[in-house]
């Protein structure tokens, strides 16, 4: 008997340190993962921005940035396949392999080229990330990519569109080229960037809430402030069954501050 006890305090000391363990690197994951994708709040010039990412565990695999160079800027959402802290690295990696890129890059396309090469060799072979960016600066004009990620919306007077370059996830094959689309943003347009956490979400019934829904869904609310609409699509995700993915999303619109006479 008092052998068998020593063996199971024994094992219970173990079991309690390895749990102790997993508890301390789960901890240590979403304070990087909160490092990594911290909420968006702010203005550049004529834009405003709202935006943020909820995880679905302690680290999460999407990625919501916004980078600002001089009078440019660079807003994006990413996923990346898989959970855990294999998906973090690699998120890691996506995301400074872009903003070191940001500052000498003239397109999205050449952006994304980059970003794929140094991706590559450092990656496990089945990982990949989707994407989809914008970038703008001064006046109306916006450059648009979408790479194996769901399409950019633009809600206009009450319309919104699908804006969209059909083209392979970043690291998914060795020499993938990349493009990109330039689009007028109009006064009160909004853009909307969002990844499928959001929209693939099922009910008791296993019916899926769709991409249509946020598309009805931004239609209805984009006169209102941009937190408003964010709070909405979460709202109506929630509501119609558990997360299951990590949910994110970024909000842009132009709003030109006209001068007082």
């Amino acid at each position: 008997m008092t052998i068998g006890n020593a063996l199971f305090m024994l094992f219970m000391d173990a079991t309690a340190t390895q749990h102790l363990t997993a508890r301390a690197d789960l901890a240590v994951a979403h304070e990087i993962h909160q490092g990594l994708v911290p909420a968006i709040d702010l203005r550049i010039g004529e834009y405003e921005f709202y935006g943020w990412s909820i995880a679905s565990g302690p680290m999460g695999g999407d990625l919501v940035d916004l980078v600002r160079a001089e009078d440019r800027w660079l807003g994006y959402v990413a996923d990346v396949s898989g959970h855990g802290v294999g998906a973090g690295i690699v998120m890691a990696m996506f995301k400074s392999a872009l903003r070191t890129r940001m500052l000498t890059d003239s397109s999205i396309a050449s952006l994304l080229d980059h970003v794929q090469t140094a991706l590559m060799p450092l990656k496990q072979p089945q990982m990949y990330v989707t994407v989809a960016c914008i970038r703008g600066g001064l006046g109306g004009q916006v450059e648009c990519a979408t790479a194996g990620h769901l399409p950019i919306l633009r809600a206009r007077a009450g319309v919104v569109q699908e804006m969209t370059t059909p083209q392979l996830a970043l690291g998914m094959f060795e020499g993938a080229a990349f493009t990109s689309i330039h689009i007028d943003c109009h006064e009160g347009d909004v853009l909307a960037l969002l990844t499928d956490g959001l929209v693939e979400v099922f009910d008791a019934t296993g019916r899926e809430l769709g991409f249509e829904w946020a598309k009805a869904s931004l239609a209805a609310t984009a006169d209102g402030p941009l937190r408003e609409i964010a709070e909405r699509l979460l709202a109506g995700a929630r509501k119609h069954g558990a997360q299951l993915d990590d949910q994110s999303l970024l909000l842009v619109r132009r709003t030109i501050q006209h001068q007082r006479t």
